[in-house]
Order: C-alpha cells, then sequence, then structure tokens
C-alpha cells in the first residue's frame, strides 16, 4: 500500500514538474516573441510563436498571441484560425478581448454576421462600452437601425459618459429623420465634452432640418474656430 502511494506521489510530482516546464516554456516563447514583435521584426515573432505552438500545442494562448500578430499584419483569415483554434484548446481562452479581436478580423473579411456574433459573446463575458459601440457600428453599417440604437442605449447605460455613444445614436436617430432625439444625443454629448465642435456641427444640422435656423446659427457660431471643417460638415 505504501509503495502504491509512493508511486502515486512520484507520478503526480513528475506530472507537475512537466507541466511547470511546459508553461515556463510557452512564457519564454511568447516573451521571446514580443521583444521581436515590438523592435518591428513581426515576420520573426510570427516564426517564433508558430515554433513554440509546434512544441506546445496544449497552449491556447499561443495560438492567441500568434493571432494578434496575424490581425495586426491584415492576414485576417489566419487571425480567425488562430483565435478559434486557441479556444478550442483551452476555455481559458474564451475571453472577452479575444472575440473583439476576432470581430474585428471578421469585419475586414466582410463576415458581419459573424462579427456581430463575436461581439455578443464578448459583451456577455465582460459589459463594455466600447464593444457596445462595436456591435452598434455594425449593426448601423448593415442598416438595422432599431437594433443599433438598442445597443447603444445599452452601452449609455453601462456607462452614462460615453460620449460618443450618444454621438452615433445621434446619427442614427438623424438618419431616420427623428430630429429632435438626435439633438437631444448631440446635446448629451455637448454637456458631457463642452468643448466639442462636433456636437454643436451635427446639433446645428439637425436644427436646420426642424426649421430652427435661430438655434443653428446659435451653434454654428459656436464653432467659428473651424469655420471651414463645419462648413463642409454641414453640406
Amino acid at each position: 500500500m505504501r509503495r502504491s502511494r509512493l508511486n502515486s506521489l512520484v507520478a503526480l510530482a513528475a506530472f507537475a514538474a512537466a507541466v511547470s516546464c511546459s508553461t515556463v516554456f510557452a512564457r519564454t516563447i511568447e516573451d521571446s516573441a514580443e521583444m521581436l514583435y515590438k523592435s518591428g521584426h513581426r515576420e520573426d515573432a510570427i516564426r517564433t510563436i508558430t515554433r513554440g505552438i509546434k512544441l506546445a500545442p496544449q497552449h491556447g494562448h499561443l495560438y492567441t498571441i500568434r493571432g494578434r500578430y496575424y490581425l495586426r499584419t491584415e492576414r485576417y483569415e489566419l487571425a480567425v484560425a488562430d483565435f478559434e483554434k486557441a479556444m478550442a484548446v483551452s476555455a481559458h481562452e474564451k475571453q472577452d478581448w479575444i472575440y473583439r479581436m476576432k470581430a474585428e478580423a471578421n469585419v475586414n473579411l466582410h463576415r458581419f454576421d459573424a462579427a456581430i456574433a463575436d461581439m455578443k459573446k464578448a459583451i456577455a463575458l465582460k459589459k463594455n462600452d466600447e464593444y457596445y459601440k462595436m456591435l452598434g457600428e455594425l449593426y448601423y453599417q448593415q442598416k438595422r437601425y432599431d437594433e443599433a440604437i438598442d445597443i447603444f442605449s445599452k452601452g449609455i447605460a453601462v456607462n452614462p459618459k460615453s460620449y460618443w455613444l450618444y454621438r452615433i445614436r445621434g446619427d442614427v436617430y438623424f438618419h431616420q429623420k427623428k430630429y429632435q432625439k438626435a439633438v437631444d444625443d448631440y446635446s448629451a454629448v455637448i454637456k458631457i465634452v463642452p468643448n466639442d465642435l462636433t456636437g454643436y456641427g451635427s446639433r446645428a444640422k439637425a436644427y436646420e432640418r426642424m426649421g430652427l435656423h435661430a438655434l443653428a446659427d446659435k451653434d454654428l457660431a459656436r464653432t467659428k474656430k473651424d469655420n471651414g471643417l463645419m462648413g463642409d460638415f454641414l453640406k
């Protein structure tokens, strides 16, 4: 009985040592690749990570790192494949920021439905106003305006200071000719960032469509520091 227990302990210790060595190896490979990548040697970084994957394929994080490199070098198909492999190999890699990167790659591949699905998964893992912005913009680009408004509204509920969410939701309302709602959102932008010229310019454009020319002129006067830009914006 004692010998059996001893053998079990020895086997367990050997397994722990192997796992520890493997983890240290993966970390060393990642650190080396990051140094290469940050110093501008991107292809060498990819080759280093690839060698690491061949030697330690059970480390999903290595696929994630290579996927990020592929994404930044605009090899979107390879990036998506690596992100999917990372999550298949390791449940730990099913993280919000990885879904967000996968969505970015899918957007560049014009796979908008796939990108939408990715962003929904990212939001399910973390309520981040940036994620709501990206998902809402995807709906907006697909002309799914009501869904875009719903997502932007949820993002605003998460962070009421996210002025960019008000601005984009205002743009959707403007597109739908819901000018008063657009004005309300642009006013929220101005309240949060009083020096934002585009907030005044956008509101002026909405006021013009409502026939409120005096209010539009007043907002345009606020943009006099850059009248050329605002003039082009309002055309």
